[in-house]
């Protein structure tokens, strides 16, 4: 059977396209249940609900054990508010990385930069004082790692969704870097 031409597509219904295309969806490549895509994504789920569910108790001993006295009460309220933001964010990631959706890069993304933030205001806050080692090892060893899990899987989804867009436009072999891609909403160039 010969390959229609573009002429020949051109001439086709938007439904007729929209099957052709729904068959060749079917028949891209898609990570196994083994791969390190699906570990990744696993990996990022559980991360994101089990932190939103350790921080639950955090909020509660904050809302406690901040000063009221400084500046009104804004201290407690700002760390606390932070910290329940935080919580909101890594279940809301978690619930839509096992929904399979794709606004989830985009939590994932505020997560790993919340956490990053919250390390540095954690350890530039406690300087000079008795926390201020403690501050250090929660941003090492938690919270800045978790932050690279969750931004390297942001990260992954783009570069896996781009490679499944370009396999689906008939490119072959592997696709540009993150950093040379177009948006995949935009036309592809002319090429002429």
């Amino acid at each position: 059977m010969p390959v229609p031409t573009e002429e020949d597509v051109r001439s086709w219904t938007p439904a007729e396209r929209a099957v052709v295309a729904r068959h060749l969806d079917q028949l891209v490549e898609r990570p196994s249940g083994r791969s390190g895509v699906i570990r990744r994504r696993r990996l990022s789920i559980g991360a994101s609900a089990l932190g939103a569910l350790v921080m639950l108790p955090w909020i509660g001993y904050l809302a406690t054990s901040l000063p009221l006295a400084e500046s009104g009460g804004a201290w407690r309220v700002a760390w606390v508010g932070f910290d329940v933001m935080l919580a909101i964010v890594l279940m809301t990631t978690a619930w839509l990385g096992f929904r399979r959706r794709q606004v989830a890069i985009l939590g994932l993304l505020v997560a790993s930069t919340m956490l990053v933030t919250d390390a540095w205001f954690d350890v530039a806050l406690s300087y000079g004082t008795r926390e201020q080692w403690g501050a250090v090892l929660s941003a090492a060893l938690l919270e800045v790692p978790f932050a690279v899990l969750l931004a390297s899987s942001a990260v992954s989804i783009l570069q896996r969704t781009s490679s499944t867009v370009a396999r689906l436009r008939g490119h072959e072999g592997a696709p540009p870097s993150l950093w040379h891609q177009q948006f995949l909403v935009a036309p592809p160039p002319s090429t002429g």
